[in-house]
């Protein structure tokens, strides 16, 4: 399975400890030539994904859902991804992420909601995105244990 999506799929694909099943996924060096339809080839190894890099990459709103076959995700690196307040919504069902990078994205205050439902978020990145004082201040106000970088 790894070496069909290897040779299907552009980006690095690999264990994060050599003989172990948890996978870490980075998309970053394919640019747009990684989008929707790519990331969708991932749900055969979901489970064992853990970290997934999509930064910079063509990967919409709509493909995000995607993440929902990959439940062990712990990190989502987004930056500079044309994802918005419909892509943080659809990663509600991933109870084990950690660590959500949304910087230089189009996240508003409208995700604001989204985001302080991620339980298990314990650090978002935000700089670059629309998300004012006002919704960072929400967000410190609703989740005392999540540290923002602005």
């Amino acid at each position: 399975t790894l070496a069909a999506l290897r040779a299907a799929v552009p980006g690095s694909l690999r264990a994060l400890v050599p003989g172990e099943r948890e996978l870490e996924f980075t998309a970053s060096m394919a640019g747009a030539a990684f989008g929707d339809a790519q990331l969708g080839k991932l749900a055969a190894v979901g489970r064992d994904l853990v970290w997934i890099d999509l930064s910079r990459t063509g990967v919409t709103d709509a493909g995000l859902k995607v993440l929902a076959t990959m439940p062990n995700l712990e990190h989502v690196d987004l930056r500079e991804t044309a994802i918005g307040d419909a892509g943080v919504a659809a990663l509600a069902p991933l109870a084990n992420l950690r660590t959500l990078g949304l910087y230089g994205t189009a996240v508003t205050d409208e995700g604001v909601p989204s985001i302080l439902k991620l339980a298990g978020v314990t650090r978002v990145y935000l700089g670059g995105t629309r998300v004012t004082e006002r919704g960072i201040a929400a967000l410190r106000t609703g989740r005392k244990d999540l540290r923002i970088t602005p």
